[in-house]
């Protein structure tokens, strides 16, 4: 398995010096919390696009090949909320960008056009049922507080037919992010 932390980038001292933007977001701080602020941006790391994108194929990779899974580009939930309509199809997102969930959907796109024998990208409850799919990734660029992912696999349990399947214990979850923080696994 590829080793991608050191694929990872970092803002130099002269990046944040010379970059107007940073300078801006920096001028609302006073002298001394600014070079705290400066330490911390010189500590972020960032990871591309093709490094995520190549990390989220080999993990999906590595699962065992002799069945098939669902996808799901993990979202923004609310309470209450069902991830299914009345016709047994997922909810469809709203037109504007979602950030970084937008690239999660780009990456499942992708990797499904390349390995449809594999892997279904967002299938319906009917899709489901069809293909005898019990594997489900919920895939996450990040993952917090668990909030968001707990609401998800709410969400797609609030449609009796899905909650039927999970209640006869034939659905396995697979969570797929590339950071997490450590108390989430808890929470989920």
């Amino acid at each position: 398995m590829e080793n991608f932390s050191n694929k990872l980038k970092s803002l130099s001292a002269l990046a944040i010096e010379e970059s107007q933007k940073i300078n801006r977001w920096l001028d609302q701080f006073t002298s001394n919390d600014r070079n705290t602020a400066k330490t911390m941006l010189r500590h972020l790391k960032f990871v591309s696009r093709d490094t995520f994108s190549s990390w989220i194929q080999d993990k999906l990779e590595s699962l065992p090949k002799d069945r098939m899974y669902a996808l799901y580009a993990v979202r923004k939930i609310n309470e209450n909320e069902s991830l299914w309509n009345d016709e047994k199809q997922v909810i469809s997102r709203i037109g504007e960008t979602l950030g970084s969930e937008d690239l999660v959907y780009s990456v499942i796109s992708n990797i499904v056009r390349n390995s449809k024998d594999k892997f279904l990208d967002h299938p319906t409850l009917d899709d489901l049922k069809k293909n005898q799919i019990h594997h489900y990734v919920l895939i996450d660029d990040s993952i917090g507080s668990g909030n968001r992912i707990t609401k998800f696999i709410k969400a797609m349990l609030s449609h009796r037919t899905f909650l039927s399947w999970w209640s006869m214990g034939i659905i396995k979850f697979h969570i797929v992010s590339f950071y997490r923080y450590l108390d989430a696994g808890r929470r989920i």
